[in-house]
């Protein structure tokens, strides 16, 4: 009998230790996605400089960091101190990220003003309404870094 009732308990055991294991391993296996927010480009791409693809690149970068991440790692990646949460709350402007992923920000065109500094014009729309038309200046640093002016 007790050889019996020890072999029920341990049957028990084993179902309802299985059970738990069940329900703790979807949890353990969701893998979660990280959405980027990705800036549409003009034709013109296809002829611009290093330079300016880099300058695209890095406010495309900067746009999903700026979301994810604080100023001071922001500024601690860039190597720079000039990082600041007043160009968050205007390149943000007012819109959630989410918004930028499904609505991809456009940059229109960057031209070269000079001694390494580029204006860019960056674009936010939904279904052909513009919201807010952005001129961004981004500069060079000593060690080819691109960084913003305000």
């Amino acid at each position: 009998m007790k050889s019996k009732l020890a072999t029920t308990l341990l049957f028990l055991v084993a179902v309802n230790h299985s059970s738990c294991q069940d329900k703790k391993q979807p949890s353990v296996q969701t893998e979660t996605t990280n959405e980027v927010i990705h800036t549409l480009r003009s034709g013109l791409f296809s002829s611009y400089t290093q330079e300016k693809i880099k300058v695209a690149d890095f406010i495309e970068h900067y746009l999903n960091l700026m979301y994810d991440s604080t100023v001071t790692t922001r500024n601690a990646l860039w190597d720079s101190k000039i990082l600041t949460d007043q160009q968050d709350f205007i390149l943000k402007g007012g819109f959630e990220k989410g918004f930028l992923i499904q609505n991809s920000p456009q940059i229109l065109g960057i031209r070269a003003t000079g001694n390494q500094q580029y204006e860019v014009k960056l674009a936010i729309e939904q279904n052909g309404f513009v919201y807010k038309i952005m001129n961004l200046t981004v500069a060079f640093d000593g060690l080819n870094r691109p960084y913003f002016i305000d």
